[in-house]
């Protein structure tokens, strides 16, 4: 079970500012960077994860947004979501003979998603340079599935502003997790991202975490963000086989 700290307070913070200030609050007072993208509209977490399946949910999570966005913002009824576990199995078939006791690569997700039909056929996935300003301008189009190192701060990041608690140093037995990349944002002279997760909307703010570019980079997956295009939304239909009821 992930724990949980009670009874937040920005003093105790050992979050991404080292003052006595709390992190950016997610929603109506963040700020956006130069009047960017930010996905906080269209994310709408319902997802609990179950066993290694981050990377299909993070798909999945995707193909939300974007439908939200650019297709319908009702397309989903509430508790409804794209079954991201379905994405997981098929790779884990495709490329782990059936085995489903591990996770998955980004792009084994990706086309595991194009096999059962979910993206089409003329689909292909790009890799984004994780860098503030290519992300910045990739955030307006897209948000951006990503590899991340997880460390023990992960597990109870703050409930007012979703900032994890950062460990000084991550450990190599902490392990990774696949997430989407929804927001590039500044407080002050502080950049920081926010990232949609898939442990459901009790985690973090509402189920959106926050952490600077510089942790970021320190756990970020090399090559680690991924987006799909080469594709019209008027082609993009076949997430429809794929809804199931969530939590």
């Amino acid at each position: 079970m992930r724990r949980r700290k009670r009874g937040f307070n920005p003093l105790d913070w050992q979050g991404a500012i080292a003052d006595s200030k709390p992190g950016p609050v997610v929603g109506s007072e963040s700020t956006v960077d130069d009047g960017d993208v930010a996905w906080f509209e269209w994310c709408n977490p319902t997802y609990n994860q179950n066993g290694p399946s981050c990377v299909g949910q993070g798909w999945a999570n995707w193909c939300e947004l974007m439908v939200r966005r650019y297709i319908d913002p009702k397309a989903f009824k509430g508790g409804w979501q794209i079954e991201g576990e379905a994405i997981w199995k098929k790779a884990r078939e495709m490329y782990y003979g059936g085995d489903m006791s591990g996770g998955l690569a980004l792009n084994e997700g990706f086309l595991a998603a194009k096999e059962l039909g979910i993206f089409p056929e003329s689909a292909q996935s790009m890799r984004v340079s994780n860098d503030w300003n290519t992300i910045r301008q990739a955030l307006k189009l897209t948000p951006l599935v990503q590899g991340h190192h997880v460390h023990y701060g992960w597990d109870q990041p703050s409930t007012e502003n979703g900032c994890i608690d950062h460990a000084p140093i991550p450990t190599d037995s902490d392990g990774y997790h696949c997430t989407l990349r929804v927001a590039a944002l500044n407080q002050g002279i502080t950049k920081f991202y926010s990232l949609l997760n898939s442990w459901g909307p009790s985690w973090g703010w509402r189920g959106i975490g926050v952490m600077t570019d510089g942790e970021d980079a320190e756990g970020i997956m090399r090559g680690g963000l991924l987006t799909a295009n080469g594709f019209s939304m008027s082609e993009f239909t076949g997430w429809k086989k794929y809804l199931k009821k969530g939590i």
